[in-house]
């Protein structure tokens, strides 16, 4: 496990827009930790290092197995805290075993058209779209920018941003130019546009 770093960095959360708030840290640096290693397992493989390859596989395994005794929570059927982003890595980075994907994704989508208490609204963004995509769930990532009331593009607008700002509230003590939150880009040329890139997996 894996316990520093900034986590989910600048979150909506009861205190100014920073550090995460609203997710564990451990969360994110640990499925990080997991990514990496199985990334270097298959770079190990390709170049032709059998046992390299062998020792990241079992230390990424390792790594899920110890992550999914840490923070899933069966009695809720999602992760850490319940927040978007908590349970948007998990799904993106295969963490989650296959029997509860649907009911992981189920949440998010659940949290993001407000069926969960506003408290519990959270942003895993880049995460979340990704995900969606590869579920088909387009509608739910129209649902999430079609509207103001929301931290999202419209409420960024509906604040005054003329750009992306690095927070959601387009708090004007934020970088008013910042890429960060960019990742709606992704959706609108991949899956309205029809246009992909040749090669990858990406995330």
């Amino acid at each position: 496990m894996v316990a520093y770093g900034l986590g989910d960095w600048y979150d909506l959360g009861p205190k100014p827009p920073g550090q995460a708030q609203l997710t564990p840290v451990a969360l994110t640096a640990t499925a990080f930790y997991y990514r990496d290693a199985w990334t270097l397992s298959r770079v190990a493989a390709l170049l032709g290092q059998p046992a390299e390859a062998a020792r990241y596989e079992e230390l990424a395994g390792q790594i899920r197995a110890a992550f999914n005794r840490a923070f899933f929570d069966p009695a809720t059927g999602c992760y850490a805290t319940g927040s978007q982003c908590a349970n948007a890595i998990p799904l993106v980075m295969d963490l989650v075993e296959p029997a509860r994907r649907a009911g992981v994704l189920a949440a998010i989508v659940a949290d993001v058209r407000g069926v969960a208490t506003r408290s519990r609204r959270r942003r895993g963004l880049s995460l979340f779209v990704a995900r969606s995509r590869r579920a088909g769930r387009s509608d739910v990532i129209y649902d999430l920018n079609n509207q103001s009331e929301k931290p999202g593009y419209g409420y960024q607008l509906a604040h005054g941003a003329t750009s992306l700002t690095e927070a959601w509230n387009a708090d004007r003590r934020s970088s008013p130019n910042h890429f960060m939150l960019g990742q709606i880009n992704e959706w609108f040329y991949h899956d309205l546009a029809g246009s992909r890139r040749s090669g990858g997996t990406g995330l």
